[in-house]
């Protein structure tokens, strides 16, 4: 999947919430290196 401003990769991340579940987005590469694209991340769902 590629980020559709920028067009480089966007890359699987998971975090936890304050209860302890979990929750899956994607990422552009660009914006989570700080590369200059400043796309949000985006729901696995």
């Amino acid at each position: 999947m590629f980020c559709g401003k920028c067009e480089r990769l966007m890359v699987g991340e998971s975090d936890t919430n304050s209860t302890g579940a979990k929750n899956y987005h994607y990422k552009c590469s660009g914006a989570k290196r700080k590369k200059g694209c400043d796309k949000k991340a985006v729901k696995k769902d």
